[in-house]
């Protein structure tokens, strides 16, 4: 292995470990403000959703909030104006030691059977206090959190999602919905995975698992797939014949997940 390839694995290492724990319900943003929690859902039968941010620094904290739509084609997050979710506050200022609720208010269902996905942006907005001016070694960032919300429409609900519903069918919305392909061009080989089913999936810990019980990392695999959405990682492992990708799903399940076409299998 070079030097080259030890820096991207502790890399693909550290995002999983990011993305691992964005499941776990809570955010310190920078140290500073706790945010919980950290995917947001909002029923059929709900109107609307709560959100907190806590300020456990010792300054004053200002934030805006914009709530947008949210897809992806790709490996690409696309962000859209919308009105279908409202946030309020949109501008909130939480003294040390403090806490703000933020309301998501949904003023359009979703419709029947489907998911509606959106992401609430905060941005810091710089205070103007001479302790908060203050500058370690001559950096100071402006920070911006990126929060997932998932609207369900009549038929599915939070639960179908996580695969713990009440019924089989609940679990089979997810466990059915995935499948996988080795896609190659001439440059880059490339793991894709499909999610056909209405509503999203988080996936992380991603292994291709050999007929002889081997196990290999694809390397660094992981991230939200959107319904009838489509996302790919480059991937420099050799599956081997017969291989089969396993992963947990939303923090939850270990699955195997199904293969569709695998143009390529050593």
């Amino acid at each position: 292995m070079t030097d080259l390839d030890g820096k991207q694995n502790r890399v693909a290492r550290l995002l999983m470990l990011v993305a691992a724990y964005f499941l776990t319900g809570l955010l310190p943003a920078a140290a500073a403000i706790l945010i919980w929690p950290t995917n947001v859902f909002i029923d059929s039968k709900e109107k609307a959703a709560a959100m907190w941010l806590e300020n456990r620094g010792n300054t004053l904290q200002t934030y805006q909030m914009r709530v947008y739509s949210w897809s992806h084609t790709g490996g690409k997050e696309e962000l859209t104006e919308q009105n279908d979710i409202v946030g309020s506050p949109p501008i909130m200022q939480i003294e040390p030691g403090k806490r703000q609720l933020v309301r998501l208010i949904r003023t359009t269902p979703a419709p029947p059977g489907k998911e509606l996905t959106y992401r609430v942006i905060l941005d810091e907005i710089p205070s103007v206090e001479p302790e908060a001016q203050k500058v370690t070694n001559g950096v100071k960032f402006r920070m911006r959190y990126s929060i997932p919300v998932f609207v369900f429409g009549e038929g599915l609900s939070s639960q179908s999602m996580q695969g713990n519903g009440k019924t089989d069918a609940d679990k089979a919305i997810v466990d059915n919905s995935l499948s996988w392909r080795i896609k190659n061009d001439q440059k880059q080989k490339t793991l894709e995975v499909s999610n056909k089913g209405p509503i999203h999936v988080h996936l992380r810990n991603l292994t291709f698992a050999k007929p002889d019980g081997m196990k290999t990392d694809p390397g660094g695999a992981a991230g939200y797939i959107l319904p009838g959405k489509t996302m790919s990682w480059p991937v420099t492992a050799k599956m081997g014949s017969g291989s089969t990708l396993l992963g947990i799903i939303n923090g939850k399940q270990l699955v195997r997940i199904n293969a569709a076409n695998v143009e390529e299998a050593d």
